[in-house]
């Protein structure tokens, strides 16, 4: 929906990567008959995985063994393990990576909707893996670091634009000027755009003047009609006297 953040998770196929755990720091690494635990990181290929998409989830693949990360014994409740187990195109070697805005990911099993999570909290060596009801807490939250760039798949959120809403303006002459109003992705403010008030066109203009002076020789021949005649000067008559 408009407004709302939509964040996604680049991750290459062809680049393997650490899974760190954000709780941590411990690596999770393959070990021997099909175990999967936390370990300190070492760069080593026992600690590296490949994504490899199936449509929009991925299998994790482990670089030494070529097993993929499992969930044990195709389980979906709280508590089941997850392990390492041969390609056999099974529903509980598919998961989704859902990445956080802090640039870490969630790991989650499609099939039950549970994610991969540190059994007991444990900070040590040797610590096991499990599914557990998704909490948003760092210890199912994981970092998947490319040792060769050093740094997380990178994690980019973006907000979906506000649709354009058009608004209506009255204003002189004879158009209507619309304005478009824009949402700010920072302040979240209508901006409205800027426009220009329209100009009367050059006829529009000359009529007007025309009925002006019409008018105003109207009605100073009005006024001149109008007016008193003044009366003739009397001439005084000057009486010559008699010699």
């Amino acid at each position: 929906m408009p407004g709302e953040k939509k964040i996604t998770v680049n991750i290459q196929a062809n680049i393997p990567y650490q899974i760190i755990s954000k709780e941590t720091g411990k690596a999770v690494q393959a070990g021997v008959n099909d175990q999967v635990f936390l370990y300190d990181p070492s760069g080593n290929e026992d600690q590296l995985w490949n994504f490899v998409p199936v449509g929009e989830h991925y299998k994790i693949v482990s670089r030494i063994s070529q097993e993929l990360l499992d969930v044990s014994l195709d389980g979906t409740e709280n508590g089941t393990y997850i392990h390492q187990w041969e390609d056999v195109n099974a529903e509980n070697q598919i998961w989704r990576v859902d990445p956080y805005e802090d640039g870490s990911v969630a790991l989650i099993a499609p099939k039950s909707g549970r994610c991969a999570d540190i059994v007991n909290l444990s900070h040590d060596n040797g610590a096991h893996i499990q599914l557990w009801d998704l909490s948003g807490g760092d210890n199912q939250k994981w970092l998947l670091v490319s040792p060769a760039e050093g740094a997380p798949a990178a994690v980019k959120a973006e907000e979906e634009p506000a649709a354009e809403t058009p608004v209506s303006v009255p204003a002189g002459g004879d158009s209507v000027k619309t304005l478009e109003v824009v949402t700010d992705t920072v302040s979240e403010e209508p901006v409205i755009a800027a426009f220009e008030k329209p100009k009367k066109s050059k006829a529009s203009a000359k009529t007007a003047r025309t009925a002006r002076t019409e008018k105003t020789e109207k009605a100073e021949k009005t006024e001149k009609k109008e007016s008193p005649k003044k009366a003739p000067a009397r001439k005084k008559s000057v009486k010559k006297s008699e010699e």
